[in-house]
């Protein structure tokens, strides 16, 4: 017993040694390492950043933009980009958060005093200096007289009005330029007119795709033609409802109904998930159409033209719809939030500052003024020294898309403004339908509330039904699954939604002085 026990002490004292060895080794590589940073002169802060979009385009922070970024800032930013939409949800209910985390989806989630700082107790408490306009707090305001974030790409009508050269990008559509050609050029310029150069498409070159839809966007041109939002909440007759009960939403599904019923449109484009599946076809000369956003055209051509191919896309530029409306109802887009187990809320509120600036938008979104833009000569818009459709060069310079963390919407709207573009024509174009109404994008249900759970409930069952509707066997069919639609949403608690929205509205109006 006595062998066995010195033995064990040996072999403790041994374990002993080598652990302090290790530990002594590690330390001395810590110090190394740290002492080879101060030498290199990289004395940076590292942020975990985590962004809940699975097709964001930047994976790391890295290319010129966010070098320069750093530099302004001090801070460095390690990024993971969500696998699948449920993992933000996990980690909220985990508690295994990062230092900032930047999402659309999970908005009312992350709202919440247990899952996030409220920006206002954080700007208090480390930025006082950080000054933010008055309407984009008050939209971004949750119901505890708190704002957790400041939604990106937000802009009220009257800023939008006051800059000429502010505008949208919504919806597009896109043709092959050959093809109509071919076809003798006819004309485009209504719906009617579209369906019958599809009907010739189809007819003439039975191999090719009428017209492919852009996954997670399959609505988001049509809408605009039919002058209704594709989400939240709308004015019918000056009372607020769910965007489903606007009046023209059969004829937005008639109209589609039609098109897949004549073969225009396939009914595997609504199984699509990946986001490129819809440009892929195009690229390959499969589709004739493309329905994405106004600057597909200059996207597609720009990789066609690297590819060596020999045709073109054509920017649909002018409104097709008898009655087109772009309606902004909602407070911005996505929005960055500080969890509350950040280890570093201090630095998040630095770059969240810098990034929110004048300076650090016009970086962020731009460039570096001199190398990729200046200005024009009036003052008021960038012009760009390098192709801003160019996917390929934005993620060289890791340009664009860290500038939507902050972007006050007049920011990335007049950069849009580049003369001569498609797309400007296009956004051009669509100004005059463009409308803007902060009272309904302020109409946000708070995280577990009925409201919340009733509006859950009713986009889970219009996801279902909405591809039932628009692959219906007929126009009959297609009426009759609407209703049926309809049927199910008000026993799901639509009107009880829209009661409660109506009285928020008005609530809304009053903060905003309207």
């Amino acid at each position: 017993m006595k062998l066995k026990a010195l033995a064990f002490k040996s072999t403790i004292v041994v374990v002993l040694l080598v652990s302090i060895l290790l530990t002594a080794c590690s330390n001395s590589q810590t110090q190394n390492t740290s002492a080879s940073s101060k030498k290199q002169g990289d004395s940076s802060k590292v942020l975990n950043l985590y962004v809940d979009m699975n097709w964001w385009p930047f994976k790391d922070w890295s290319g010129k933009i966010p070098e320069e970024i750093t530099k302004e800032t001090g801070i460095k930013v390690n990024v993971q980009v969500a696998a699948d939409s449920n993992q933000l949800a996990l980690n909220i209910a985990s508690g295994n958060m990062p230092d900032l985390v930047f999402t659309y989806d999970h908005i009312a989630d992350m709202t919440n005093a247990k899952v996030s700082y409220p920006w206002s107790d954080l700007i208090k408490k480390y930025t006082p200096d950080f000054k933010i306009d008055k309407t984009a707090i008050a939209v971004n305001t949750a119901s505890d007289g708190k704002f957790y974030t400041i939604r990106n790409g937000f802009a009220t009508q009257q800023q939008f009005q006051s800059n000429k050269y502010a505008l949208v990008r919504g919806g597009g559509l896109v043709v092959r330029e050959d093809i109509m050609k071919a076809l003798g050029n006819p004309p485009l310029n209504n719906l009617n007119d579209l369906k019958n150069i599809l009907g010739m498409v189809k007819q003439k070159y039975p191999d090719m795709i009428p017209l492919v839809m852009t996954p997670l966007q399959t609505d988001a041109y049509f809408r605009i033609q039919f002058g209704m939002p594709r989400f939240g909440f709308t004015l019918v007759n000056g009372q607020a409802k769910y965007y489903i009960s606007d009046p023209g939403q059969l004829d937005y599904y008639k109209f589609m109904n039609d098109l897949y019923r004549n073969g225009y449109i396939q009914a595997e484009n609504f199984t699509w998930k990946d986001t490129n599946q819809a440009s892929n076809l195009s690229l390959a000369g499969k589709a004739f159409a493309q329905e994405y956003d106004v600057a597909t055209a200059e996207q597609l051509n720009a990789q066609l033209q690297r590819e060596g191919k020999n045709y073109r896309f054509m920017q649909v530029t002018k409104p097709l719809g008898a009655h087109p409306q772009l309606i902004n109802n909602n407070p911005g887009w996505a929005g960055l939030f500080v969890p509350v187990n950040s280890k570093h809320p201090d630095l998040a509120m630095k770059l969240i500052q810098f990034l929110a600036s004048e300076k650090g938008q016009r970086l962020a979104q731009w460039g570096i003024e001199g190398q990729d833009y200046k200005m024009s000569p009036d003052g008021g818009y960038p012009i760009f020294k390098y192709d801003t459709s160019d996917a390929a060069i934005q993620k060289k310079m890791g340009v664009s898309f860290w500038g939507l963390f902050a972007d006050s919407g007049i920011t990335e709207d007049i950069a849009r403004y580049q003369p001569g573009k498609p797309s400007t024509k296009a956004m051009v174009n669509l100004r005059p339908y463009f409308h803007s109404d902060p009272g309904l994008g302020m109409i946000v249900p708070d995280a577990n509330s009925d409201q919340k759970v009733i509006q859950s409930n009713l986009d889970n069952l219009i996801k279902t039904e909405e591809t039932k509707i628009i692959l219906a066997t007929s126009e009959k069919a297609c009426t009759e699954e609407y209703n049926n639609m309809m049927k199910q949403l008000n026993n799901m608690g639509l009107k009880k939604l829209e009661d409660w929205a109506n009285k928020k509205y008005a609530e809304n109006k009053a903060k905003l002085g309207e």
